[in-house]
C-alpha cells in the first residue's frame, strides 16, 4: 500500500469559501486518495468560549453538507500538533499557522482566498511529486 493513502489534507475554512473551492478540494481528495479534514481555531481556551466556536463552526460545516472530521484547537500556533512528517498537509491563510506547522515536520501552504486556484495547483504539483515518489 501506498504511503500518500494515508495522508491527511487539513484545511481551515473561513465562512466566506465558496463552493467551487470546496468541489477543488474534494477534486484533489479524490485524485490522490487523501482523507480531508478541517483544523481550526476556537480562539478562546475559555471553556463557554470555546463551546460556542465549536457549535457554530460544526454549525456551518453541517449547513454546507461538509462531512470532513472537524478537528478543534484553543489557538492558532496549536494548529502545530497536527503536523506529522510526511502525512499532514495544511492549507492556511496565516503565516502564523503555516510556519510552525512546517518546522514541526508537516507540510503547508500558505493561501489568499483571491488565488486559490494558485493554492491548488501548488497543492496538485506537489502530490504528483511525491506520488511520483512511492511509485
Amino acid at each position: 500500500s501506498s504511503r500518500r493513502r494515508h495522508t491527511r489534507y487539513i484545511g481551515d475554512w473561513s465562512s466566506d469559501v465558496c463552493s467551487s473551492d470546496l468541489d477543488e478540494i474534494k477534486r484533489v481528495a479524490y485524485a490522490y486518495n487523501l482523507n480531508v479534514e478541517m483544523l481550526t481555531s476556537t480562539g478562546s481556551h475559555r471553556t463557554e468560549m470555546k463551546a460556542a466556536a465549536i457549535e457554530q463552526k460544526t454549525r456551518w460545516l453541517c449547513e454546507r453538507g461538509i462531512p470532513w472530521k472537524a478537528n478543534f484547537v484553543c489557538a492558532k500556533p496549536e494548529k502545530a500538533q497536527y503536523a506529522v512528517l510526511g502525512k499532514t498537509i495544511l492549507i492556511d491563510d496565516m503565516a502564523g499557522c503555516t510556519e510552525p506547522f512546517i518546522e514541526k515536520g508537516g507540510m503547508a501552504f500558505l493561501h489568499k482566498d483571491s488565488d486559490f486556484r494558485s493554492t491548488i495547483d501548488r497543492l496538485d504539483w506537489c502530490l504528483d511529486e511525491l506520488t511520483k515518489e512511492f511509485v
